[in-house]
């Protein structure tokens, strides 16, 4: 009987990379849905009698979104960078066989 088995997955540099950029791919889908809505937003409030504070709490979900959008974005990139470093530091050590 085993019990707590955990099954860990290596994901190999290419793997990580293709997530990677398949992450941005979809970042900027989203920021260019995103950019359509405030655009959408931005035509609301420029017709007569618009009720600003609608536009104001609306923007500021919408800038919230597209932060965290980026922040997400950013930690992976950054996660990437630290795997890269980590593996030129370790092939540097490694020893030709003789």
């Amino acid at each position: 009987m085993v019990e707590n088995l955990i099954l860990i997955v290596m994901i190999t540099p290419v793997q990580e990379e293709e997530a990677l950029i398949a992450a941005y791919r979809k970042e900027i889908e989203d920021t260019m849905e995103i950019v359509r809505e405030e655009m959408k937003l931005l035509a609301e409030v420029d017709q007569p009698g618009s009720m600003i504070e609608n536009y104001v709490t609306e923007q500021s979900f919408v800038l919230s979104q597209k932060a965290a959008g980026l922040v997400s974005l950013q930690a992976r990139l950054a996660r990437f960078q630290h795997r890269l470093k980590e593996q030129e530091i370790l092939s540097r050590k490694r020893v030709p066989p003789r």
